[in-house]
């Protein structure tokens, strides 16, 4: 993975990638997941997917890695959150409500 790769796309807004609404497949087969009300979810390269707002609505909490710090403002601007952020190590963490997303390579 090249990290300019990926912030030359968001700043560019090359992102064809982004599904807004989610991914349907997750919808149609999470129950099979038989996930307990309130569990966490980890979504590695999450950009601002329409996925975190639509589990948030099922009652889930949120876990999500993006290299993207664009990506996790615009995502939290979307959800009308204000989150709390600090620096872990090499990551930034973004919080709000049931909602944590790390910012930066996760690997490292």
């Amino acid at each position: 993975m090249v990290p300019s790769f990926w912030h030359e796309r968001w700043a560019t807004g090359r992102t064809a990638f982004h599904q807004p609404k989610g991914n349907p497949l997750l919808a149609k087969h999470l129950a099979a997941l038989a996930l307990a009300p309130g569990a966490n979810v980890f979504l590695p390269l999450s950009g601002k997917t329409g996925d975190i707002g639509w589990l948030l609505s099922q009652g889930f909490n949120v876990v999500a890695n993006e290299l993207s710090e664009m990506a996790i403002n615009e995502l939290f601007d979307e959800l009308g959150l204000t989150p709390a952020v600090q620096t872990r190590s090499a990551l930034k963490e973004y919080s709000a409500e049931r909602l944590t997303a790390f910012v930066g390579d996760f690997f490292d």
